[in-house]
């Protein structure tokens, strides 16, 4: 408006309109992204996967981390989800152990893990039968 005025450029009112325009765009853009990812849930970073994964390498009674999900419930509170496989001879105490060891661990690699889902993997390998145990299971059936 000032140049407008003081030296007669009569587009420099509406150029100053446009740029503040996308100003105001750019801003609303940038909300908009930052409440989504909020409403719809975010993972963690890299850097803070990569301390919950070594933290979960040292815990002897796992033999296989097959997923871990995250997810940021607020600004302090995160949610882990594993699928993991423990090994075949442990007892229900030793997993239950396990999992107490689990969310330890995950609780001192960041203090913001709050919630721990521990779900065992159905990728577990079963006890192989023999031919004449499964034909007689079928023949029963």
């Amino acid at each position: 408006m000032i140049a407008a005025s003081l030296f007669h450029i009569t587009w420099a009112d509406g150029l100053a309109s446009i740029a503040i325009g996308l100003l105001l765009a750019s801003v609303a853009f940038v909300l908009a992204n930052e409440t989504r990812s909020l409403i719809a849930g975010e993972a963690v970073a890299p850097i803070v996967m990569e301390r919950l994964e070594e933290a979960l390498s040292r815990i002897g009674c796992i033999t296989s981390l097959d997923e871990v999900a995250t997810l940021h419930l607020g600004p302090g509170k995160i949610l882990v989800a594993l699928t993991l496989a423990f090994r075949r001879d442990s007892t229900t105490d030793m997993i239950e152990e396990a999992i107490r060891e689990v969310t330890e661990a995950l609780r001192k690699a960041d203090e913001r893990v709050v919630y721990v889902y521990v779900r065992p993997s159905d990728k577990a390998e079963r006890p192989r039968r023999r031919k004449s145990e499964a034909l007689t299971s079928t023949k029963q059936d």
